[in-house]
């Protein structure tokens, strides 16, 4: 079993109409224990949060997270091209990070509670 998410995404920049609009995200049971694994160092070390390359976030422009699934149908999904993409790991939750590719804009993902993988954590791959 695996979790689907779909996450709003904001950036840094007001101005780029390039930047992605969502995330599309599958949590395994073995993505789900990595991010385990990171939230028992940032606690163990006593950081804020942690962050490794992971390139696991599908960047896509075209859809909001909140559009009904009538406008849905009829919207063009259009992949976003990233660089230096990232899994943020805190204590409570966790979040992904990229730049769109050749600036220096940002996008991050929505924050997403860590309580909602721990089940999926447990369970054999």
């Amino acid at each position: 079993m695996s979790l689907k998410l779909e996450l709003e995404v904001t950036d840094n920049d007001g101005w780029c109409d390039d930047t992605a609009t969502i995330a599309q995200v599958e949590i395994t049971p073995e993505r789900a224990r990595r991010i385990l694994v990171l939230q028992k160092a940032v606690k163990e070390l006593g950081v804020f949060e942690i962050t490794e390359f992971n390139y696991t976030a599908r960047w896509l422009k075209g859809a909001y997270v909140n559009d009904p699934p009538e406008a849905r149908k009829e919207q063009h999904l259009e992949e976003v091209t990233c660089e230096c993409n990232c899994l943020v790991v805190s204590d409570d939750y966790f979040k992904w990070t990229a730049f769109l590719k050749h600036t220096s804009v940002e996008m991050k993902t929505d924050l997403v509670k860590i309580s909602e993988v721990e089940e999926l954590a447990k369970e054999e791959v």
